[in-house]
């Protein structure tokens, strides 16, 4: 089977791979190996159950337009507009992609179908709302079998999700590791020795990693599969399932919620810059995607998602980030994603030749960004020159609302303290200067009861 255009996130399939058209359309190739398999997915219950519930996004099969598919299958599958990675997701997102994986395991095996993988990457979300989707993964299960993606789930989901319980710290530090995950023994050495006492972890994480760790020694002379009755599969996967749904990263609401009370702003202040932000966006019309940048808990980003078919909001605060997941699932927002990510150092290409997993700048393409109390973290805190600054962000979105944070605030007046004032320049001349060197100023409001400023540039062309 000829594959000469396979994209890079598909390489490591050997049964399938994905291609990508001119206009963005991706097509699934199953490949014969697991044509009979996929046919007899595509046509059961239990695919019409995943799609309808939106939990596997959906496919149209075009087998019969590939005179050339030699017995493939071949699908296309629906676009999910914005993709972030399990390295990128706060812990909420996390345990809900571990959490839809394990239920369609467990679903499948009363269907008859198992998972070749439990890989984080087979999920992505819409909004804060995960969706499996990799058709791929499903094969019908033989009698017998063992689940082979046990091994895979519990690296990437399972271990970093009890770190990050474990010691409060975002996921992201253990699950960007590497491409296959934390390692289990790695992991069991770190968490509390208490932790043996707990069953779920004692089975699927300790001696899970222990067993691993021996078959490495002893080079897998001693490993033999072993046929698991259904009964046996699914008290397992149930099991794994309690333990994941028993991790917990709490956050008390209340320290978070102070934010933007706490942050230089009177209950003027804020609502002014609320009206201008929705104004200005308003003005502009409905586009494809906005960028927040900084979004803290979302409160711009909520405003942003009136007028775009879908917001980004990104923040190096893991915790804030968590919080806004929360708060837009209990509102049932759609249309916001949410990601934990440094701006000075945003997620690059990873996995082979870095071209498996694109960065996100490639990735995520707005249409208008938001760039609100940014700027004086970057500048003076990171220690990012006014004029780099300014390049970067045009090079983010043609279109931009950002908030200029005078000298003399309070917040500068910390960070600048906090570096004994050895920092770049920062003041309002050199901050307009840069980025009219990029963009070309719109309009620009001083904010009531504030020396803060806000900007809306667009693009010089």
């Amino acid at each position: 089977m000829s594959e000469p255009d396979r994209t890079a996130s598909s390489l490591r399939d050997p049964f399938g791979f994905l291609t990508e058209k001119k206009d963005g359309t991706l097509i699934r190739h199953v490949g014969p190996r697991l044509a009979d398999a996929s046919r007899r997915f595509l046509e059961s219950d239990f695919y019409t159950s995943l799609t309808e519930s939106r939990r596997l996004v959906e496919h149209r099969d075009v087998s019969v337009e590939f005179a050339g598919a030699n017995g493939a299958v071949v699908l296309v599958p629906r676009r999910i507009p914005v993709v972030t990675y399990p390295y990128e997701w706060p812990f909420s997102l996390l345990k809900k992609a571990a959490l839809l994986t394990l239920d369609i395991q467990i679903e499948a095996v009363d269907a008859g179908f198992t998972l070749r993988d439990g890989t984080a990457f087979n999920v992505l979300f819409e909004g804060v709302r995960p969706i499996f989707i990799d058709f791929g993964s499903f094969d019908v299960r033989a009698e017998g079998q063992p689940w082979v993606g046990y091994k895979q789930f519990c690296e990437h989901f399972l271990a970093p999700l009890a770190l990050s319980a474990r010691f409060k710290r975002p996921p992201n530090l253990f699950n960007s590791v590497g491409m296959d995950g934390y390692p289990l023994d790695a992991a069991s050495s770190m968490m509390p020795v208490r932790s043996w006492l707990n069953w779920g972890l004692l089975w699927h994480l300790h001696l899970h990693g222990r067993s691993i760790r021996k078959s490495s020694i002893d080079g897998g002379r001693n490993l033999r599969v072993k046929a698991v009755s259904i009964r046996a599969l699914k008290g397992l996967l149930t099991s794994l399932r309690s333990t994941v749904q028993s991790l917990k990263y709490p956050i008390e609401k209340g320290d978070w919620a102070t934010y933007y009370s706490d942050n230089s702003y009177s209950d003027r202040a804020m609502s002014h810059k609320e009206e201008l932000v929705d104004t200005w966006l308003a003005a502009g019309g409905k586009c494809e995607l906005i960028l927040d940048l900084g979004g803290n808990a979302g409160r711009f980003s909520a405003i942003a998602s009136k007028y775009a078919d879908n917001v980004v909001l990104v923040d190096s605060d893991h915790d804030s980030v968590e919080l806004a997941a929360r708060e837009f699932e209990q509102r049932g927002v759609t249309n916001i994603y949410t990601a934990v990510l440094d701006l000075t150092d945003p997620s690059a290409g990873r996995g082979w030749a870095g071209r498996e997993r694109p960065g996100f700048r490639s990735r995520v393409k707005p249409q208008k960004a938001l760039a609100l109390a940014l700027i004086h973290h970057l500048v003076i805190s990171a220690g990012i020159p006014m004029e780099r600054v300014a390049a970067h962000f045009r090079e983010i979105s043609p279109c931009l609302i950002i908030e200029f944070v005078p000298p003399g605030d309070p917040m500068v007046d910390l960070l600048s303290a906090n570096k004994s004032g050895q920092h770049h320049d920062y003041t309002r001349a050199g901050f307009e200067q840069a980025f009219s060197d990029h963009f070309s100023l719109k309009t620009r409001q001083e904010l009531a009861d504030s020396g803060r400023v806000l900007y809306e540039f667009t693009d010089q062309g």
